[in-house]
């Protein structure tokens, strides 16, 4: 058996294979690898071939044809054929690695730089070269073996022909494998879409108790058996304003007693400006057409009248610090919670200048308006932290329910702005006034707190069903990763003694490599 420098991070060990295996460079089993092109002309415009790029390999070593970009047919003449190889070579490094067999669907496709084409020699399957390939990218063999750059990393072809390993079985071994790979796969593929299914009735199960709150059917039983609890949405509103008014009574005393000091300093404060009573717009029924029918006892209002200023975070990217002051973006609203377990940091100063702008309290809602716009969270802690633009603060008046709030805007926004939307044009931004617009029910504030409870006792039971859910697709990666670890260490299916060995094979490649003439270089066109 050869001997191999494979590294520090190769996940098989070499003096472990079956003896009739063999141990090689990618380069020795191929015939040709080579890079694809660049284009910077898409569309659809004149005469175009589809352009395979990183993200048409999926995660799990298979062609996604979901997006596709085209680029013009006289622009190059690379070309895909059925049983190529197709190797991620330029990424993020997590993703450096990604591979596939080019199946006949894809066949004619051309294929752009950041792709990698590997003809493999005769007695190789082309299917066992890339479960192989991939299987190094999830043990995140390439993860430490590429070159990193600014913001990408890359495998040139002549690295991966010259530095990478490759594991020969037998011929008839090799098809044996790919075979049982497969066979193992397919089970674990249906109880993937089983879960996945599983998961998305689970969205529609929430998306419906959630309509189901918002139109008063959820507790319709409470406000039957509790008639001496209703409160008039005008008399709620009234109180709300009140504690408007209340607020900007106290603004003004601390702005006037603050003057004194300010003129002493040459200084001139700004005075408080003083708060809407109003909604931005007059509301009419139109306004709140795809949102369903009220019981009697409720009414629409606008998100507006029942907060102080919203307002979001800052519009400058901040210095980041190791430590401090946690920055909250988007990516950390999620599942109804603030999640501070990967926020980045920003200095103490730096806060207190942005504070200015938007502070955020205990009680405040958060809402993402870009990336993936709605999701919520109610803030449920004193500690400090400062926003960026992608999220929202909405502090609410007394005697306003948050978490009723915080549910209320995510549904609303679900149903106007949503995939579900009776527009059909799901929206990936909100605007300011998008929110302060957003119709909210009302109802007393026991009412409120009533259908919090309740909204809460049906998402915990669905976040525990999501998480066994999370879990089970956890143990089928783990499954199938240990089934690619068995296949390549020579232990997933027999070895037979009467298979012609490795070695054998690959002297047949090795000399027919050496009398094969040269294959001259694919003509570059680039017409213009």
């Amino acid at each position: 058996m050869s001997e191999l420098d494979v590294g520090l991070h190769f996940p098989i060990q070499l003096a472990d294979l079956p003896q009739s295996w063999d141990t090689v460079y990618v380069g020795e089993i191929a015939t040709n690898i080579q890079s694809g092109f660049a284009c910077g002309r898409h569309g659809d415009d004149g005469v175009v071939v589809p352009h395979m790029r990183p993200m048409n390999i999926s995660r799990e070593g298979k062609f996604d044809h979901t997006e596709i970009k085209s680029v013009p047919k006289d622009y190059d003449d690379r070309r895909l054929d059925a049983d190529d190889v197709l190797f991620n070579n330029t990424n993020s490094p997590p993703l450096i690695g990604k591979t596939a067999v080019v199946s006949p669907n894809t066949a004619g496709f051309a294929f752009s730089n950041h792709m990698t084409r590997i003809k493999v020699s005769e007695g190789i399957s082309p299917k066992f070269a890339a479960f192989q390939l991939h299987f190094l990218w999830s043990s995140k063999y390439f993860l430490h073996k590429c070159v990193k750059h600014v913001n990408q990393a890359s495998i040139s072809s002549t690295e991966l022909g010259r530095s990478v390993p490759f594991l020969c079985p037998p011929t008839n071994e090799q098809r044996r494998i790919v075979a049982k790979i497969e066979e193992l796969f397919s089970e674990l593929d249906k109880g993937i879409e089983s879960l996945k299914l599983a998961r998305a009735q689970l969205k529609l199960y929430r998306q419906s108790v959630l309509k189901h709150a918002f139109e008063g059917k959820l507790t319709a039983d409470w406000r039957e058996a509790n008639p001496d609890k209703l409160e008039a949405p005008e008399t709620l509103l009234a109180r709300i304003q009140a504690e408007r008014d209340a607020r900007y009574k106290q603004q003004l005393d601390d702005w006037n007693h603050a003057v004194i000091t300010w003129r002493a300093n040459g200084e001139e404060g700004k005075k408080p400006r003083k708060p809407r009573s109003q909604a931005i717009k007059e509301s009419k029924p139109s306004d709140f057409d795809e949102l369903g029918k009220l019981p009697l006892e409720w009414r629409y209002v606008f998100l507006n009248e029942l907060s102080e200023h919203i307002v979001d975070g800052t519009h400058k990217t901040p210095t980041y610090t190791d430590t401090g002051v946690s920055f909250i973006s988007a990516k950390d609203v999620k599942d109804f919670r603030i999640k501070f377990d990967d926020t980045r940091f920003i200095d103490e100063p730096q806060h207190m200048e942005l504070s200015r702008r938007c502070l955020v309290k205990r009680g405040n809602v958060l809402l993402t308006k870009s990336g993936t716009i709605g999701r919520v969270a109610v803030v449920e802690t004193d500690v400090e932290f400062s926003l960026f633009e992608s999220v929202a603060n909405i502090p609410l008046l007394p005697p306003m329910e948050p978490r009723f709030v915080a549910m209320s805007a995510f549904h609303t926004i679900d149903v106007f702005f949503g995939a579900r939307n009776q527009k059909g044009v799901a929206v990936r931004h909100l605007h300011l006034e998008d929110i302060r617009l957003l119709p909210i029910p009302l109802m007393g504030a026991d009412e409120q707190r009533e259908i919090s409870f309740r909204l809460d006792e049906v998402f915990s039971e669905i976040e525990h069903v999501e998480n066994t859910i999370d879990d089970g697709l956890r143990r089928i990666e783990a499954l199938r990763q240990s089934i690619l670890k068995q296949a390549f260490s020579g232990k997933l299916v027999p070895q037979d003694p009467s298979d012609e060995p490795a070695s054998a094979l690959l002297e047949r490649i090795k000399a027919n490599k050496a009398t094969a003439t040269k294959p001259r270089r694919q003509r570059m066109v680039h017409a213009s």
